[in-house]
């Protein structure tokens, strides 16, 4: 069973609701529009953040299928040589995650951002970025020889954790 980053998440909400998503979906309540709307807003930010790294490479999907080639065209955007990749997808074991924006500084280290269309920094932004980088792109890219740190971009500021401390203390599961 392959537990995404949003698997975690729902985990943390409640343990139950990932056991109900993996065995029995059918049980989960449709999205409202509400819940809808603070998606829908969070995906018109997306285009603000990703403009203030022009050079970036996006590898958005429109369907499962693309979605499903994600790895392979991460995999093929940081053996071309791009420096900032949007939307990549790292697999590791059972684990899977899709970053928002990663940047390659220097020649064996990684800034992972995540974009929130939020004003402040909430626990649960940490606990997102601290499985991007424990359980995703840490073991991806420590294979590829590199170290990733983790940032925020919030509307006009920047922000980042310890999610090594966060981890070692509320990861695991």
């Amino acid at each position: 069973m392959v537990i995404s980053k949003s698997d975690y998440m729902l985990f943390l909400k409640h343990p139950a609701w990932i056991w109900v998503k993996k065995h029995d979906p059918k049980k989960i309540p449709p999205v409202d529009e509400n819940i809808q709307a603070m998606f829908d807003a969070g995906h018109q930010f997306e285009p603000y953040a990703e403009s203030l790294f022009p050079e970036g490479v996006s590898l958005s999907f429109e369907d499962y299928d693309e979605y499903l080639t994600l790895p392979e065209r991460t995999i093929d955007a940081i053996n071309s040589g791009a420096k900032v990749i949007f939307q990549p997808r790292f697999v590791w074991q059972d684990f899977t995650c899709i970053s928002d924006i990663v940047c390659f500084v220097g020649d064996k280290e990684v800034d992972l951002y995540e974009i929130k269309a939020s004003t402040k920094v909430k626990l649960e932004h940490e606990f997102d970025l601290a499985f991007q980088h424990y359980h995703d792109i840490a073991s991806s890219a420590r294979t590829m020889g590199l170290a990733p740190n983790v940032r925020y971009t919030l509307p006009n500021t920047s922000h980042a954790c310890d999610s090594q401390k966060l981890a070692h203390k509320n990861l695991l599961f």
